[in-house]
């Protein structure tokens, strides 16, 4: 049986998951962003 607070913690880290992985995207293309411009 599937308990209601396990769904939650499962959403919560999967949207977690998703908001660092989208930060980490964010940083490596703003770096190369900058390397780009630097030359």
């Amino acid at each position: 049986m599937l308990d209601c607070n396990g769904l939650w913690i499962n959403i919560i880290e999967v949207l977690l998951f998703q908001v660092v992985w989208h930060l980490v995207l964010a940083v490596l293309y703003v770096r190369l962003m900058i390397l780009l411009s630097i030359d």
